[in-house]
């Protein structure tokens, strides 16, 4: 069940995202044509992200190295899953419309991670270095291995499965491997390699950089404290703008954010 203003209802539209190098991917999506915010686009955004990952695994299964992500299988639910700032609120909104004895499990899993990040003494600097520092050399690097060590599962994986997956982040719709599934449990042992996909551009950086109005410094914040910080994150202002416009200025944007090579 998803909150109003992220079901604005839409028509379909043809965009285009450019790549450099590659060929340009057609994109048939469903977008509000009125004034909207960016949290209302975020299903037009989620099916763009879908759409270059089927093209990614595609490439992938042809030259070889097929993806070995599977169902059930929900390591990568315990790494410290940055979203943006907007996605997060998406997401707190989506909980509290949840019906009761659901939305209050889901909650409940919400305040352990908090407290379990709180008593690993990992809290406070989270929120610090997403609010001030994440993109100092090696900040970001340092936080997912500790993350990883306190060892907080998504509040939404269930069973080794996303319980959300419609609606899951951008980030979480790129992030898969080709390498032996079996490896993802070990992340950050010595010697460890994960073979991650690369897409050609990384529309979660994307989306953490634009506001739904224009490009911004990168607003994100760890998942697991999308409920705690709600309050804030509501009381941010989203620009409104026609979605039409509002997604030709994103998908113009994330033309820029090319993936760094392996």
């Amino acid at each position: 069940m998803a909150h109003g203003s992220d079901s604005a209802p839409g028509k379909r539209q043809v965009f285009v995202l450019g790549f450099a190098g590659a060929p340009a991917l057609r994109l048939d999506l469903d977008v509000p044509p009125g004034p909207v915010t960016i949290l209302e686009l975020l299903p037009a955004i989620r099916a763009a992200a879908d759409a270059l990952f089927g093209r990614t695994t595609e490439a992938l299964a042809a030259a070889g190295s097929p993806v070995t992500c599977g169902p059930g299988c929900g390591v990568c639910c315990n790494q410290l899953v940055p979203v943006s700032r907007e996605e997060a609120l998406a997401l707190a909104r989506f909980v509290r419309d949840l019906p009761g004895p659901r939305r209050r499990a889901v909650e409940g899993r919400f305040r352990q991670a908090v407290a379990g990040l709180e008593e690993a003494g990992l809290l406070a600097r989270l929120i610090e270095s997403f609010e001030r520092g994440i993109h100092k050399p090696g900040v970001l690097a340092a936080l997912q291995r500790d993350y990883w060590a306190v060892g907080v599962p998504c509040p939404f994986l269930e069973q080794g499965s996303c319980s959300v997956h419609p609606v899951r982040p951008v980030i979480c719709r790129q992030y898969s491997v080709t390498s032996d599934p079996a490896l993802c449990a070990r992340p950050f042992t010595p010697g460890v390699r994960l073979a991650e996909v690369r897409h050609s551009l990384d529309l979660a950086g994307a989306l953490a950089a634009f506001d739904g109005g224009r490009a911004r410094p990168t607003a994100a914040l760890p998942l697991t404290l999308a409920l705690l910080l709600e309050k804030k994150l509501e009381a941010g202002r989203l620009p409104k703008v026609p979605g039409p416009e509002m997604l030709s200025r994103f998908l113009e944007l994330a033309s820029r954010f090319a993936s760094p090579p392996r």
